[in-house]
């Protein structure tokens, strides 16, 4: 058995921060909540980017979204910047001796499916790629063995063992009917056995290669386990034994949280407003969409304590670190929003917990954190130092020492992009910029506008800040350049 420390890296698709029993939400995830009592919680940790592909990118390279070039959905980094990837985490952790696992969702390379279906004109779902076709470019990233699964849409044209597995016991149909009625949100709960829905099989796939591993060849090795379960993204479609655990009725709305965001509207916010139909949305909806988000987060804590056990009986549990976060989070109703791809904090901030082998007293940071700051610190631990342009910051020393807002500023400016924006948080301020022109689109007091409900980019206040915070930290950092492809989303 190796001496090094194992990684275990569970990122869900689109969990919120706030959405979890130990951040004060009724929500049941007593697994999560055992990892923050013996680890760190990071109470403000930021996604690169409120969308799957840059987000995930950012994540694996250790680079901001301009330098990625992963802009959007439709940009991924073997064709917009591949002279990052012989610096991803994984390929030094590779370097260094490690195998790395890549089981489930992680939308780091592009299948072909659904654009070649619609310029084709066909509406029809079925199977026209899979996984494996792309699993070479897979290997370039730096993972080892691949068992990937797409999100729960891309999964109807591209296939993996998931489908595989539908086909085989004749569930495939029903899920491409499902897919076809529910495009987006709010979803009845999919017609599915257990342990065929989506979440429920890539945990047990994780569950099943950690009881494997020890009595493997690999074991002589130390492994970088990635999960990437793609719920809870929409359409919120969990099974029926889960969805009734939640009684939408039970639910209490925060009036501030709901309210609409003040005219004039950005575009991403004008085109979010679109989508997810604000002008029709009720609160009855709301509370629906919420205990349908909340089933699949139990749903996902479940496996979250299965991987643990896993661990646990293995003789793996004292000698791994466990690391719980998301690509983004989701609007959920917040701003008579749904989805991501907008800069509020319902989007941008991600549930951040990390659990040392061996555990630790539980603590909670409030410090800003940046999601590329994770392979930082698995780096870190292993006294490996970080390529000179990599953007991310260790957290070790919230880990090991005591340091919290009031002694230690772990980072002036935290970044995040999409498409055309940028966003810019620093202890005072968040604010969103048209990055082809600098312009100032959102202005954000954070200590007294918790809900971001007073855009000040209006006020000539405002507009000095705003100016101001653009040309100290954006103006020399963000090249000007205009994104014309749609978020792919």
């Amino acid at each position: 058995m190796n001496s090094k420390p194992n990684f275990v890296i569970i990122m869900p698709d689109q969990h919120r921060a706030d959405v979890l029993g130990c951040a004060g939400t009724p929500v049941k995830t007593p697994n999560i909540d055992r990892l923050a009592s013996e680890g760190v919680r990071f109470t403000k940790a930021f996604t690169q980017a409120p969308l799957c592909v840059p987000a995930r990118a950012a994540f694996l390279v250790g680079r901001y979204v301009h330098e990625t070039r992963t802009y959007t959905n439709k940009h991924f980094i073997h064709e917009s910047n591949p002279e990052l990837i012989k610096n991803s985490f994984l390929n030094i952790l590779k370097e260094h001796g490690y195998i790395n696992i890549d089981i489930g969702k992680m939308h780091l390379v592009r299948h072909y499916g659904y654009d070649a279906l619609t310029k084709a004109g066909d509406k029809e779902l079925k199977i026209i790629d899979h996984v494996k076709n792309h699993y070479p470019k897979m290997y370039e990233l730096g993972f080892s063995e691949c068992q990937e699964v797409c999100g729960k849409m891309e999964g109807t044209y591209v296939g993996s063992s998931y489908t595989e597995a539908l086909e085989k016991h004749n569930l495939l149909d029903i899920y491409h009917e499902w897919a076809m009625k529910y495009p987006i949100i709010l979803a009845e709960p999919i017609p599915l056995p257990k342990e065929f829905f989506i979440d429920s099989f890539v945990g047990d796939l994780a569950v099943k290669w950690i009881d494997n591993y020890v009595n493997s060849p690999e074991s002589e090795n130390p492994f970088c386990l990635f999960v990437g379960i793609p719920g809870p993204h929409d359409p919120f479609d969990c099974i029926k034994e889960y969805s009734t655990l939640y009684n939408p009725e039970d639910i209490k709305l925060d009036e501030e949280a709901l309210k609409d965001p003040k005219r004039p509207f950005p575009r991403y916010v004008s085109n979010s407003r679109t989508i997810s139909r604000s002008k029709f949305l009720t609160n009855d909806y709301i509370k629906k969409s919420k205990a349908a988000y909340y089933a699949n987060v139990t749903l996902i804590d479940e496996k979250v304590g299965e991987i643990r056990k896993a661990l646990e009986r293995n003789g793996l549990l004292d000698n791994t670190w466990i690391i719980y976060t998301s690509d983004h989070g989701e609007q959920l109703g917040d701003h008579k929003l749904f989805m991501k791809f907008v800069f509020y904090r319902s989007s941008v901030e991600v549930p951040l917990i990390i659990r040392p082998p061996n555990g630790m007293k539980g603590k909670i940071i409030e410090n800003d954190v940046e999601l590329i700051d994770i392979p930082a610190t698995l780096l870190d631990v292993l006294e490996i130092n970080l390529p000179s342009e990599n953007r991310g910051k260790s957290l070790m020393p919230f880990i090991i020492n005591d340091h919290s807002d009031q002694d230690y500023e772990h980072k002036d400016l935290i970044i995040s992009q999409v498409s055309n924006y940028t966003m810019g948080v620093t202890n005072e301020w968040k604010f969103v910029v048209d990055s082809s022109t600098g312009k100032l689109l959102e202005l954000y007091d954070r200590k007294n506008d918790f809900y971001e409900n007073n855009n000040l980019r209006n006020t000539p206040e405002g507009k000095k800040i705003g100016n101001e915070l653009y040309q100290k930290y954006l103006e020399k950092l963000i090249p000007k350049v205009k994104i014309k492809e749609g978020l792919g989303l």
